[in-house]
């Protein structure tokens, strides 16, 4: 199954004063958006987890205990989130939505996750200067930014998210790549020349140009970004 960009505006903090509220309004509506997404056997655990997210609660991934090697040297427990998990968190994400909460899913899900490692790859190709915070931008929108767990373990779906302060500098990275051209060395043959990329191929500027301007649209807003890819 090929992962898909779904990408939305959403409340990050609204999602969060709902993590322990109790509030039976939500939690029915969610089950209802649950069902309508799994089946068994995954259903039941999802419905589970979701209840306890709603009516007791759950530490947030940054309220748990670092991890450290046991002193014995045995493996490390982690705690991962699968598609239960995952589906849950969209499940409450849709409950709570609200009519100005942005949905690009239509447009967005022309894209599939092999998108961002083609893009990490012409970047990478092109020797273009990118900014410190490039390679976690990449790597979450790759592997997911999961709430309570310490990963993901799934094959077919994570849910991304940025708050809406981190999203204009990933926009002018997004806009910078679209329209870099790498000046070769004069050394360079032209035999090298033919053979060595300046520029992002155009899927990866089309996919950058498009990022950018989905991204924008999150923040003039005023909202926070959330992707689920599935």
């Amino acid at each position: 199954m090929s992962c898909r960009l779904n990408l939305y505006g959403w409340s990050l903090q609204a999602f969060k004063q709902v993590v322990g509220s109790g509030n039976a309004e939500i939690l029915e509506a969610a089950t209802k958006h649950l069902s309508e997404s799994l089946q068994e056997p995954q259903l039941s655990p999802a419905i589970a987890w979701l209840r306890m997210l709603i009516l007791k609660g759950q530490p947030f991934r940054d309220q748990l205990p670092e991890l450290k090697i046991p002193e014995d040297g045995s493996l490390l427990a982690m705690q991962l989130e699968t598609e239960g998990h995952i589906f849950a968190v969209n499940s409450i994400k849709r409950a709570i939505a609200r009519p100005e909460y942005l949905d690009l899913a239509t447009d967005s899900s022309t894209w599939e996750i092999r998108s961002v490692d083609a893009l990490m790859k012409a970047v990478t190709g092109i020797k273009m200067n990118v900014p410190r915070e490039y390679w976690g931008w990449i790597y979450r929108l790759n592997h997911g930014t999961p709430l309570f767990g310490d990963d993901f373990r799934t094959s077919w779906s994570r849910y991304v998210i940025f708050e809406k302060d981190e999203l204009p500098p990933m926009v002018n990275f997004f806009r910078s790549a679209a329209e870099y051209t790498r000046v070769l060395p004069d050394v360079y043959t032209e035999e090298m020349k033919r053979n060595t990329p300046t520029s992002l191929p155009e899927p990866g500027k089309r996919f950058v140009t498009e990022l950018a301007g989905w991204f924008e649209q999150v923040h003039q807003a005023g909202q926070d970004l959330y992707i689920i890819w599935w």
